[in-house]
């Protein structure tokens, strides 16, 4: 199974219009927004422990793969920021008055449908089906910067085996 599928895009209207109520302290615009997708075993459509688990596995994963991204960003002379999937603040920044749903990003910027889920929506992904797991990183890097920095990161990665799960680009923002 495909550890991790990701894009980059421009930013959606959404991120450009309320760029200072997600990132307040940010004096550059959002030039890029990175989607990443993580399939999950189970359908996250249930609050389950075996959900739960998956939810939390996943982030941390996230967690440790974007701050490897960000880091690298951050040194080639770029903002960076990833937002965190379970609250919508950025985990480097400071929280504006506005949150992330990285769901709505990825509807925005994949197109996927979304299949609602109690007080929340889910993503149906065209292979893995609600058994995803989204999440965003933006950059004040343009697109290429940012596809490129990552392509980077995961071939030094990959070779040194601190990234287990295999990483997958998908071509044009489709899985």
């Amino acid at each position: 199974m495909i550890g991790l599928q990701y894009s980059v895009h421009q930013p959606s209207p959404f991120i450009d219009r309320h760029r200072a109520s997600l990132l307040p302290d940010w004096q550059v615009s959002v030039q890029s927004v990175m989607v990443i997708l993580q399939p999950c075993s189970v359908a996250l459509n249930e609050v389950t422990p075996i959900t739960e688990q998956q939810k939390r596995q996943l982030r941390r994963r996230f967690l440790y793969w974007a701050k490897q991204l960000i880091v690298v960003l951050h040194q080639e002379g770029y903002a960076a920021d990833g937002f965190d999937p379970r609250t919508g603040h950025p985990y480097y920044s400071r929280a504006g008055s506005l949150t992330l749903d990285d769901v709505a990003v990825v509807q925005s910027v994949l197109g996927y449908p979304l299949v609602p889920s109690g007080d929340c929506r889910l993503v149906e992904h065209p292979i893995w089906g609600c058994g995803v797991f989204p999440s965003v990183i933006v950059s004040s890097a343009p697109c290429s910067v940012l596809e490129d920095t990552a392509q980077r990161l995961w071939h030094s990665t990959k070779r040194s085996g601190r990234l287990k799960a295999p990483v997958l680009a998908f071509a044009n923002g489709r899985g």
